[in-house]
């Protein structure tokens, strides 16, 4: 990653970093001093949310065809 090699940080801490950042949990044990090193971090974390963004949607997508289908199954046993 870009941000550990600008901020001089050991492949653990970047990994760490990245998935804290990407999660969008965000701690704040480490962060980012210089410039650029900032604003590659507000992409990858404007990434990280458009993937949770992603997630949530399929989610919530696949919920609701299973309980339409769900009601549906119900509706015609009821009628039977």
């Amino acid at each position: 990653m870009l941000v550990g090699i600008f901020e001089k940080w050991g492949k653990f801490d970047t990994i760490y970093w990245t998935f804290i950042t990407v999660t969008t949990v965000g701690y704040g044990d480490f962060r980012p001093s210089k410039k650029r090193s900032k604003v590659l971090a507000v992409i990858l974390a404007f990434i990280g949310l458009m993937f949770t963004g992603l997630i949530v949607s399929l989610t919530v997508h696949t919920a609701t065809i299973s309980f339409q289908q769900h009601v549906q199954t119900f509706n015609y046993q009821k009628k039977a």
